[in-house]
């Protein structure tokens, strides 16, 4: 992981199933999303890796890259690699759906 945090964007993942406890609050990146012990925002679905996916920011602008996952990472429902994310769009990871929503500075 890279030893560089950037504090420049406040985003929250909001759960889409309505049953879902919390949101992840996110405003220093890189941030790791998995299942494992060493990952910033451990997540309990059996269908994501141990490290699943990175959310990175630079010059103002939020990514999501897949960590080779097993199961893939999806924005909008495509698989992706590498993508820009944007208030509204849909992450799923596993079984796990966030709607992803940029906060007001």
């Amino acid at each position: 992981m890279p030893l560089a945090i950037s504090h420049s964007i406040a985003m929250q993942l909001i759960p889409a199933d309505p049953e879902a406890t919390s949101s992840l609050s996110l405003d220093r990146y890189p941030v790791v999303l998995g299942r494992g012990d060493e990952v910033d925002y451990q997540i309990e679905d059996r269908f994501l890796s141990r490290c699943h996916c990175q959310l990175d920011c630079e010059d103002g602008v939020v990514t999501v890259r897949d960590l080779d996952s097993r199961h893939g990472t999806f924005v909008n429902e495509s698989r992706i690699q590498n993508a820009v994310l944007s208030s509204g769009n849909t992450l799923r990871i596993g079984l796990t759906r966030f709607v992803v929503s940029f906060l007001d500075s």
